[in-house]
């Protein structure tokens, strides 16, 4: 069996003046309508995953799941819409 240390990382989205620190879904009908969210590595929503991931990953050969926490910003006032973005995994030894 080998072991290989590895990083994850996600990018910041798709939306215009989105960060890693404020993603933005963006709305489909309402295009200029950006619903705030963040990403997180942890259950507690305190561990912003950024697109530089500062921990490694003890790869074993075997599959592993890694779970991506989300929560919406508090304040938002958006109009009712369906909003979505896409971001990028990278996964880098």
């Amino acid at each position: 069996m080998y072991f290989i240390n590895y990083t994850v990382s996600l990018n910041a989205g798709t939306a215009p003046a989105a960060t890693t620190s404020t993603r933005k879904m963006t709305g489909l009908v309402n295009t200029t309508s950006y619903l705030p969210y963040n990403l997180y590595s942890n259950a507690g929503r305190t561990q912003n995953w950024g697109n530089q991931s500062s921990d490694w990953v003890i790869g074993t050969g075997l599959d592993q799941t890694l779970t991506i926490y989300s929560k919406i910003l508090q304040g938002a006032n958006v109009p009712s819409d369906t909003y979505n973005d896409t971001i990028t995994v990278t996964v880098a030894c």
